[in-house]
C-alpha cells in the first residue's frame, strides 16, 4: 500500500495523509487544496513510499530519490506552477521571450505598457503589418511543451538571478576549459562566501546560477557592481590560466522617473539545459541568496590576489592559441571564401580579433589552407619578458592596462594612413588623430597601444622595439610644439540655418499624423495624434540633423535617439535655442521628413545597444542632392575647328532678306516684287 506525503508551501511542517485514493493523488495535480487537521494548506510537492519504508528519516523535508525522477512525468502542471513560483521573485514581468533575444519586446513597448496598464489594447502592438503581444511572465511558459524551450530573461525587482556564463566557442577552446572555469568559480564561491552557484552544461560551454538579493540598493549602482563581478572573475580565469570566456548576464532591467526602460542583458533560465533535472532544481531553490555587500567584497578580495604578471601570461597565451588556431582572412582570402561557400557562411564563420578577421582552421581543408596562405606563420609571442619587448596589448575586458580611445577615430581614414609605406608619416598622422580625438597631446603608453592595436608597424611588435618607442616619442613631441586643444571640434550646430527655410516651407508647422493601434480582437484602427510641430521647432530638428548626418556622422551611420536629445537639450541650457526638446515632436518630425525625402532611415530596426541608421534625402535642403549628374552627349566629339567652320558655314549660308526667302511658285505668277532696299 502506498503512502502519499503532501509537502507544504505554506509552513516549514510535513502532513501525511494515509492511504490516498487515486482521485485525490489526481486532485492535487490539478492544484486543489487537501485539509489536513482541520487547516487548509496548498501543497507544490508530493512523494510515495511503501510503508515498509516509512522511517523518521522520512519526514526531514527531504524528498526520496523516486519522487525527484517521477515528479516532472506525473504532475507536469503541477511542475509548471512551482517553477513559475521559483523563478517569479527574479524575472522581469515583461522583459523576457523564447526561442532567440531578436524576439525580445522592445523597450517603448514596454514603456507604453506600464504606462497604459488597464487600458483596452495596452499590451498589443502593430509590428509591420503582423500583431505582437507583449505577455507577463506565467507559470504556461513551463508547460510540457514549453519546458525545453530556451526561454531569455532579465532580473527585475530586490532579487536578481544572475547568469554566470562560462563559453567556449573558439576553436582553441574546450570543453575541459569549460569544466575547469566552472570548478575555479565554485571553489572561490565557497572558500570566501559559503555558497556555490549550481552550474548546468550547455551548447557551448557552462552556466551557472547566482542569487543576489539587492536590498535598497538602486539598480543602476547593482548592475554597475555585477559589471565589475564580471571583470573580477575574468581575473580570475586569467590567474588560473584558463581560456575560457565569461560574462555576467541576466541583469537588472528598470525603469527611471522619466518613464525610460534600462533594459539588462540576457540570461538563459536553466529549464532549457539538457542536463536540467527536477534534482537540479530542488538543490537550486536550497541555494540562499548573497547580498550586494557580500559581492562587493568578493570582487575587492579577488582583484587583491591577481597580479599583473598573471594577466601579462594570460594574454600572451590567449593571443598564442588564438593566432595558431585561426588564420588571418584578407579581402582576397575573403572573397575566395565567399565565393567556394558564399557570403553568409563567411560571415557566421568569421571571427574579429584585434580589427582584423580571422577564421577557424578546423573549418577548412588542408587544400584549401596551403592555397590561400601559402607562406603563412602564426605570430608567436615569447612567455618570457623581454628588455625591449613591450607588453601585450589587452583586450577590452583588463581593466588594469592602458586603453587606447579609439572608438571616435574614423575607421576609414585609419585605413588609408595604414597604406603609408613609410613608419614615420604613418605613425606621425595616425597620432594626430588621436590627440583630436582625445583633445590633448596622447602620452608614451598610449601612443605604442594605439600603433600596435591598429597595426601601424612593419614585421613583428618585437622587432624594432626601442626604435618605434624612440620614434613615437619624437613623433609626440613635435605634435606637442604645435598642437592646440582649443581647435579640437566636432564641428558645432548652426541653429540658426534653417530658420528661414523652415518658416517658408512649413508655415503651419506640422500636425502629426494618425496612429495604429489594436484591439484586443486584433482589428487595426487608426487614431489621430493632434500634436502640432512648430516651424521653429522643425528649424532646430535640422540644424540637428545637419550635425549629426553631415558634419559629424557615426562610421556604422547610426543616429541614436540619445544623442540627439542630449545636443538638443545642451543648446537650450547654453540659450541658443528657445524651444525644448519633447520626443514625440521629434518621431512626427522624423517621419514627415522621410515622406518629403529630406532624410531617410536606412535601417529602422533598433534595440539595447543598437540605434536606428539615418542618412541625408536628395531634398536635403542646401547640399544640392535633388540635382541629377549631367548624362555625356551620345554624339561623337567634335574639334574645335570644325565645330567652329560648321557654324561659319551655316551662318553664311541664312538669307535674311525678303526676296530670298519668297517662294519660287510666286516668281512664277509673276507676284515677285522687288524688296526694299535698306535704309
Amino acid at each position: 500500500m502506498l503512502t502519499t506525503r503532501y509537502y507544504s508551501t505554506d509552513t516549514d511542517k510535513n502532513f501525511s495523509l494515509a492511504e490516498a485514493s487515486r482521485q485525490d493523488f489526481a486532485r492535487i495535480s490539478d492544484g486543489c487544496p487537501i485539509h489536513a487537521a482541520n487547516q487548509s494548506a496548498t501543497y507544490c510537492a508530493l512523494d510515495f513510499l511503501d510503508d515498509q519504508d516509512d522511517s523518521p528519516d522520512d519526514l526531514t523535508g527531504d524528498f526520496s530519490e523516486f519522487f525527484l525522477e517521477t515528479f516532472p512525468e506525473c504532475f507536469p502542471q503541477a511542475l509548471a506552477e512551482e517553477l513559475f513560483q521559483v523563478f517569479r521573485p527574479h524575472v522581469h514581468r515583461y522583459r523576457h521571450c523564447f526561442d532567440r533575444p531578436a524576439k525580445s519586446p522592445r523597450n517603448s513597448e514596454i514603456e507604453s505598457a506600464i504606462r497604459n496598464k488597464g487600458q483596452d489594447g495596452s499590451h498589443v502592438f502593430d509590428r509591420d503589418g503582423w500583431r505582437f503581444v507583449l505577455r507577463q511572465f506565467q507559470s504556461w511558459m513551463f508547460s510540457p511543451d514549453n519546458l525545453g524551450r530556451k526561454l531569455y530573461y532579465t532580473s527585475g525587482g530586490r532579487m536578481a538571478l544572475l547568469y554566470l556564463d562560462v563559453d567556449t566557442h573558439l576553436a582553441f577552446q574546450t570543453k575541459e576549459d569549460g569544466l575547469a572555469a566552472q570548478a575555479v568559480i565554485e571553489e572561490e564561491f565557497w572558500s570566501r562566501l559559503g555558497v556555490t552557484p549550481p552550474f548546468l552544461g550547455s551548447e557551448r560551454g557552462r552556466n551557472g546560477y547566482l542569487k543576489v538579493d539587492v536590498g535598497h540598493a538602486e539598480p543602476e549602482e547593482a548592475n554597475q557592481v555585477f559589471d565589475e563581478l564580471q571583470i573580477a572573475i575574468r581575473l580570475l580565469l586569467a590567474k588560473h590560466g584558463n581560456l575560457a570566456d565569461f560574462e555576467v548576464k541576466g541583469t537588472l532591467t528598470w525603469m527611471d522617473r522619466a518613464g525610460t526602460l534600462h533594459a539588462g542583458r540576457y540570461g538563459k533560465l536553466p529549464t532549457s539545459s539538457p542536463d536540467w533535472t527536477y534534482r537540479w532544481q530542488h538543490d537550486f531553490m536550497r541555494t540562499p541568496p548573497i547580498t550586494l555587500e557580500q559581492v562587493k567584497d568578493f570582487i575587492n578580495q579577488i582583484r587583491a590576489s591577481v597580479t599583473e604578471e598573471d594577466v601579462r601570461r594570460h594574454e600572451v597565451a590567449r593571443h598564442n592559441a588564438f593566432v595558431s588556431h585561426y588564420l588571418p582572412v584578407g579581402p582576397e582570402q575573403e572573397t575566395k571564401l565567399a565565393r567556394e561557400f558564399g557570403s553568409w557562411w563567411v560571415e557566421e564563420t568569421v571571427e574579429t580579433y584585434r580589427q582584423r578577421k580571422w577564421i577557424a582552421r578546423s573549418v577548412l581543408t588542408e587544400r584549401m589552407i596551403d592555397k590561400l596562405w601559402p607562406d603563412y606563420e602564426p605570430e608567436i609571442i615569447s612567455a618570457e619578458r623581454e628588455e625591449d619587448a613591450e607588453p601585450v596589448a589587452a583586450e577590452a575586458n583588463n581593466p588594469s592596462t592602458v586603453t587606447t580611445p579609439v572608438a571616435g577615430c574614423s575607421q576609414k581614414a585609419l585605413d588609408e594612413i595604414k597604406n603609408e609605406p613609410d613608419s614615420l608619416k604613418r605613425q606621425h598622422e595616425a597620432l594626430m588623430m588621436l590627440a583630436r580625438r582625445l583633445k590633448r597631446v596622447p602620452s608614451l603608453d598610449e601612443a605604442l597601444g594605439f600603433v600596435k592595436e591598429q597595426e601601424l608597424f612593419t614585421g613583428s611588435w618585437q622587432q624594432n622595439a626601442r626604435r618605434r618607442k624612440a620614434r613615437v616619442k619624437g613623433i609626440l613631441r613635435f605634435i606637442s610644439q604645435t598642437f592646440n586643444a582649443a581647435k579640437c571640434k566636432n564641428g558645432s550646430v548652426n541653429v540658426g540655418k534653417y530658420t528661414d527655410w523652415a518658416a517658408k516651407k512649413f508655415p503651419n508647422g506640422i500636425v502629426g499624423g494618425m496612429r495604429k493601434c489594436l484591439t484586443p480582437e486584433g482589428d487595426v484602427y487608426e487614431v489621430q495624434q493632434r500634436i502640432s510641430v512648430s516651424p521653429q521647432f522643425i528649424a532646430v530638428f535640422m540644424a540637428v540633423c545637419e550635425h549629426a548626418l553631415v558634419q559629424d556622422k557615426n562610421d556604422n551611420d547610426a543616429f541614436p535617439h540619445e544623442r540627439a536629445k542630449k545636443l538638443w537639450e545642451s543648446l537650450y541650457a547654453k540659450k541658443r535655442i528657445s524651444v525644448k526638446f519633447c520626443g514625440r515632436k521629434w518621431a512626427i518630425c522624423r517621419e514627415a521628413m522621410v515622406r518629403f525625402g529630406i532624410v531617410k532611415i536606412t535601417d529602422r530596426n533598433y534595440c539595447h545597444g543598437k540605434a536606428m541608421k539615418w542618412d541625408v534625402g536628395d531634398f536635403f535642403p542646401f547640399l544640392g542632392r535633388w540635382k541629377s549628374p549631367k548624362q555625356p552627349s551620345l554624339l561623337p566629339a567634335v574639334g574645335l575647328a570644325d565645330f567652329l567652320w560648321e557654324k561659319n558655314t551655316e551662318r553664311d549660308n541664312e538669307h535674311n532678306t525678303l526676296l530670298h526667302q519668297q517662294c519660287l511658285e510666286m516668281a512664277l505668277l509673276g507676284l515677285l516684287q522687288p524688296s526694299r532696299p535698306p535704309p
